[in-house]
C-alpha cells in the first residue's frame, strides 16, 4: 500500500504549499517524497546548480565583508576547507577551496590534522580578517584512550599563527542541504527570474567538479547520496548552516481602491 501526504490529514497548509511547490520546482524529488515512487533513479541532487548562474570570474573582495571558512574533515578520504565572502546583502561567495585528495575520486592524502591545519595557515593570511571557521562537529570526537582530538590537532596550529581557529558546526544533513538547494534557487526578481544568493569563483574546481555530480541518497530522498564524493558539498551545508537566510517574500500588489478621492493637481492662472 503506498500513501502520500495527500492521505495525511495533519500536514498543514505550509506543509502542502511545501510539496506544491515541490512539484514545480523538482519533480524527481517530488515523485518520491510526494507521490512515494521509491523505486525510481535517483538522479541529480542538486537540479537547481548552473555553471553559468553559481560559477563567476574571481574579484576583489571589498575589505568591508565578512568572511569564514568552513571544513569537511578526512584523512584516508579527502578534507575540504572552503572560504567565504558575505555581501551586504547576505549572498555567499566561495573564494577559495582546499581540497585534500589523493588524484582520485573519494581518496585522501592521508595528511594528518596537524599538517592540514599548517596548510590552512599558509594559504590564509592575517590581513583577509577571517571572522569564524565552522568544522565537523564529529571532530570533538575522542578517538583513543589519550591524546588531541582532530579539531585539538587543527585548532592548535591556527592558533599558534594567530589565525582564528574553528568552532562546530550545526548538525543537521537534510537541514544543511535544504538551506543550499535555497540558496542557489535565490530570490525571485521581478521579470520573473531567479537570482542566487550563493556563487563560487570558477578557481574552486573540485566545488565546481563535484557539486553537480552529487545524486539523491538512495535511503532518503532529502539529502544527497554519502557514498558519492560530498566533501565540498558538506563543508558548503556547514557553512550554509551558520549563515540563516531565507528568500525575500515578493512584494504584493495592492488592488487599487476605486472609490479612493485623489486630488486634482492645483492650476495657477498667470
Amino acid at each position: 500500500m503506498t500513501t502520500t501526504y495527500e492521505c495525511n490529514e495533519w500536514l498543514s497548509s505550509s506543509d502542502r504549499d511545501m510539496f506544491e511547490e515541490m512539484r514545480k520546482t523538482d519533480p524527481d524529488r517530488y515523485k518520491v517524497a510526494g507521490e512515494g515512487c521509491w523505486g525510481i533513479e535517483a538522479g541529480q541532487f542538486f537540479k537547481e546548480w548552473r555553471e553559468s548562474r553559481h560559477v563567476i570570474e574571481p574579484f576583489k573582495i571589498p575589505d568591508g565583508w565578512m568572511r569564514f571558512r568552513s571544513m569537511d574533515w578526512g584523512s584516508a578520504r579527502p578534507y575540504a576547507c572552503l572560504w567565504w565572502a558575505v555581501d551586504y546583502d547576505g549572498n555567499m561567495y566561495c573564494y577559495r577551496e582546499l581540497y585534500g585528495w589523493g588524484g582520485k575520486p573519494n581518496v585522501g592524502t592521508g595528511e594528518t590534522a596537524a599538517e592540514v591545519g599548517r596548510r590552512i595557515c599558509e594559504l590564509e593570511k592575517k590581513e583577509e580578517h577571517v571572522d569564524y571557521g565552522v568544522l565537523d562537529s564529529a571532530c570533538w570526537a575522542k578517538t583513543g584512550v589519550t591524546g588531541p582530538t582532530i579539531a585539538e590537532e587543527l585548532n592548535n596550529e591556527l592558533y599558534k599563527k594567530g589565525i582564528v581557529t574553528f568552532g562546530k558546526c550545526s548538525k543537521g544533513r537534510v537541514e544543511g542541504a535544504n538551506a543550499f538547494k535555497q540558496r542557489l534557487i535565490g530570490n525571485k526578481q521581478k521579470d520573473g527570474s531567479y537570482k542566487p544568493a550563493v556563487y563560487f569563483f570558477n578557481t574552486c574546481i573540485h566545488a565546481i567538479r563535484t557539486i553537480p555530480m552529487l545524486a539523491h541518497d538512495k535511503h532518503n530522498p532529502e539529502t544527497y547520496d554519502t557514498d558519492g564524493e560530498d566533501h565540498i558539498c558538506d563543508a558548503a551545508c556547514y557553512a550554509m548552516l551558520s549563515r540563516p537566510w531565507a528568500p525575500t517574500k515578493p512584494e504584493v500588489q495592492k488592488p487599487r481602491d476605486k472609490y479612493a478621492h485623489k486630488e486634482a493637481p492645483s492650476v495657477w492662472a498667470v
